[in-house]
């Protein structure tokens, strides 16, 4: 007993299962010269990445309204114009986010192996579930704005504390670009030359002691290096995004709050690798090759004594290697590591998921660069053709002098005009001339027409034209026409999208390998509301954690079409006697049919229960009657049979 038990907790531990106490953590690290030369790079890596910084301020002022420079509004200020401004920058990124609320998509996971339909169902309702207490779809949502700007999409999956539900779950985050680090050297559109990433990192001094001193000397420590920091005298920091775009590296914009990284590397490590075939497992060890020796010893040893043959005894293979690992380390302004670990996840990895379009040949091109040149143009002609206007003749009255009398004069003359049923005195001339209004028709020189023309050129860059943007057709257009517009207008767009399902497949993927791991109790998940079945809301991971699966990213099913769709297809079933009305209310998406599901089966319950007491009171009538019971019923046996049956 002793030996199998030694072997279930090596089996724990092998796979690297084993948890890690919190309070067991080394102490801060009080050398600086190792995180310091870490510091070093990542601030080499965060300065090669300032120009796509530099974009996407550009871009996020174009989208904000920010169009004209300091030195464009100078100008026009100062010959008495008035700065206009067409955002079309906003209209067509709004459309874009429209469109992705409107094909929403929805995790699917999907197990290798068969006839696990229902395991699947569960591990895709324990995503929902995720996704809903993180309320994901508003947090995809801006980060695809993120996207369309600046040409990257990063977020952290982890799990910590969540402080709105008291406990520990698995918490996502955006990240923000300008604080985001990575080593900008890669090349391939599948980020596998990926070896560095982590992020600029601010908190107070309260939350910094909490999460990394151990000691009382750690906290003093920590005190030393972020003097000063949370004073009553801190300056409070405005919402302007001067303290992002102006950040620097080491020191935070508010002085209340403490500097530290966050950075993750992939490191070389000498390593045990190891085969379990007891258990079908492999991977990297915990344990030295000597304690797997003396695990393989006690194995033995147990079968021997069990007569087990020693050929028939699985056994760990082992060797050793290197192997590349991701660590990470949070590291304080000043290079002390406050703290250091290899990761602690399921799936091996970094906890970002990070995507990067359009990436060619290393260079990030965001897809709002690509209609700001139009907005420029549109905006100077709207200029040109305000100034063109202003200055136009509107109305002047020409007043010859000799039309004006001897006792009057223009100012008078003035008034009268522009009174109602004014009558005004002149002078007759020799030449016939007289008062005259001139209003001057503006000469059309193209602005408007070359207005027109970059608004059609930049709805057509973004794959935005009127049937996207719901518009209503010309009359007489047909349907179909309609229809294959809208489609040939998305195909400019499609691949932005198609990266962006890719992004959130990864995500999930990380997402379901910490349901896996950190899930160890069964969990109602009513909250997803997508389980078909009373199993399927219940994540039970006992039936989970051996399996593997794979995630899909489908199009959701919750759009108010494809729900009307569906419940035609259940009414048409349910009149065809194909389906019960049981089944159809756990597959139908009505609001009300969780409730009506469950009174339909209470109701159900009852009936059989009546049944069954019906049935019990008829038995015992039948029995008050004087029922001939089961044995009087039988045949009566010859005395010839009965004597062989004893015999």
């Amino acid at each position: 007993m002793e030996n199998q038990d030694l072997t279930r907790v090596v089996r724990i531990k092998v796979r690297g299962k084993k948890t890690s106490n919190a309070l067991n953590r080394p102490k801060i690290e009080r050398s600086t010269r190792k995180g310091s030369q870490i510091l070093e790079n990542c601030r080499a890596y965060w300065d090669a990445l300032r120009p796509i910084r530099d974009v996407r301020r550009e871009n996020r002022h174009f989208r904000n309204g920010n169009q004209w420079t300091k030195t464009e509004l100078d100008d026009i200020k100062s010959v008495g114009g008035m700065p206009i401004t067409q955002n079309i920058c906003a209209l067509l990124v709004r459309n874009m986010v429209g469109q992705y609320w409107t094909n929403k998509t929805t995790p699917v996971a999907v197990a290798r192996k068969q006839k696990a339909s229902e395991e699947s169902g569960m591990l895709s309702s324990a995503i929902e579930r995720v996704i809903k207490i993180n309320n994901d779809d508003t947090k995809d949502a801006r980060n695809l704005e993120e996207l369309i700007q600046s040409g990257i999409a990063c977020c952290r999956i982890s799990y910590s504390w969540n402080a709105e539900l008291n406990m520990n779950e698995i918490y996502t985050v955006n990240t923000n670009t300008n604080r985001l680090i990575f080593n900008p050297d890669i090349e391939d559109t599948a980020l596998t030359n990926l070896h560095t990433i982590g992020e600029i990192c601010d908190a107070t001094i309260d939350d910094m002691i909490v999460n990394f001193a151990k000691t009382k000397e750690d906290e003093l420590y920590l005190r030393q290096i972020y003097e000063g920091k949370g004073s009553d005298n801190a300056i409070a920091s405005d919402q302007s995004a001067d303290k992002l775009d102006n950040m620097d590296f080491y020191n935070p914009y508010d002085v209340n709050t403490c500097r530290y990284f966050e950075v993750w590397q992939k490191e070389m490590k000498h390593v045990v690798k190891y085969h379990d075939y007891a258990f079908a497992q492999m991977g990297i060890s915990e344990y030295t090759m000597d304690e797997l020796e003396v695990i393989n010893q006690k194995r033995l040893i147990s079968a021997h004594q069990q007569g087990i043959p020693s050929e028939e005894v699985a056994l760990i293979e082992y060797e050793e290697g290197y192997e590349s690992v991701w660590t990470v380390k949070y590291i304080a302004w000043n290079g002390a590591i406050l703290k250091e670990t290899v990761t602690p996840y399921l799936h091996g990895q970094h906890p970002y998921v990070l995507l990067l379009h359009t990436f060619i040949d290393g260079e990030i091109h965001p897809m709002l660069s690509d209609i700001i040149p139009q907005q420029r143009y549109m905006n100077r002609l709207i200029q040109m053709i305000d100034f063109a206007m202003g200055r136009a003749a509107k109305g002047v009255l020409i007043v010859p002098e000799d039309c004006i009398p001897e006792d009057g004069n223009i100012n008078d003359m003035a008034k009268r005009w522009s009174d109602f049923n004014g009558v005004i005195k002149t002078k007759a001339t020799t030449n016939g001339s007289k008062p005259e209004q001139i209003v001057a028709n503006l000469v059309n020189f193209g602005a408007r027409e070359m207005f027109e023309t970059q608004m059609q050129l930049a709805q057509k860059i973004f794959g935005v034209n009127e049937a996207m943007q719901g518009q209503a057709p010309a009359s007489g257009t047909p349907a179909s026409r309609y229809l294959q517009e809208t489609q040939n207008s998305s195909l400019n767009s499609k691949d932005l999208f198609e990266m962006y399902a890719k992004y959130k497949g990864q995500k999930y993927y990380k997402m379901m390998t910490l349901i896996k791991q950190f899930y160890t109790d069964k969990i109602y998940m009513a909250v997803s509301g997508r389980g078909t079945t009373d199993n399927e809301n219940v994540y039970d991971p006992d039936r989970v954690k051996n399996l593997d699966f794979d995630i899909t990213v489908s199009s959701a099913n919750n759009s108010p079409s494809y729900a009307l769709m569906q419940e035609e297809q259940l009414d048409r079933y349910l009149e065809a006697g194909l389906i019960d009305l049981e089944m159809a209310l756990s597959l139908s998406s009505s609001s009300f049919a969780p409730q009506l599901l469950e009174a339909v089966k209470k109701r159900k319950d009852e009936q059989q229960e009546q049944q069954a007491e019906m049935a019990m009171q008829q038995q015992g009538m039948q029995q008050q009657q004087g029922q001939p019971t089961q044995e009087a019923q039988q045949e009566p046996v010859s005395e010839e049979e009965y004597i062989n049956n004893v015999g």
